[in-house]
């Protein structure tokens, strides 16, 4: 029997006055998560899998072909939105969307005119990786 069968039968049991059973709850068995379901969540791996794309021999290109910004921005905004529903993600979570969003920025930035300076984003990537080490 699954969860739910069981909860109706000892309800149904209970308030037909017979014996009282075990009664399982099936909060012990649900993990609240800040996504939806699992399709959020490969949806947005897979787009933050994109940003590996935007490197190559440790360098971000300039005119990745075949990029598609569009699914990489929605697993950033995505990341944004599990911040918010729950303040500390898992270090895994948290640190893969740290990365993938510097270099995301750093494709825009070289893309376009307003640019980040250089020490800014080595300073970036020192921090991503060192808190991603370190953990905290």
């Amino acid at each position: 029997k699954n969860i739910l069968e069981h909860i109706i039968m000892n309800a149904n049991n209970y308030a037909n006055g017979k014996k009282k059973r075990n009664f399982v709850r099936p909060v012990d068995h649900i993990k609240l998560t800040p996504w939806k379901d699992e399709w959020e969540w490969k949806s947005v791996s897979h787009g933050i899998a994109q940003a590996l794309s935007l490197v190559e021999n440790g360098r971000v290109l300039h005119s990745p072909e075949d990029f598609d910004c569009g699914e990489l921005e929605q697993a950033l905004e995505k990341c944004r939105v599990w911040k918010l529903r729950e303040m500390k993600l898992p270090h895994a979570i948290d640190c893969s969307y740290n990365l993938s969003s510097l270099l995301y920025q750093d494709y825009c930035s070289l893309k376009n005119s307003p640019k980040i300076s250089e020490s800014t984003l080595q300073l970036a990537y020192a921090t991503s990786v060192i808190r991603s080490v370190n953990g905290l």
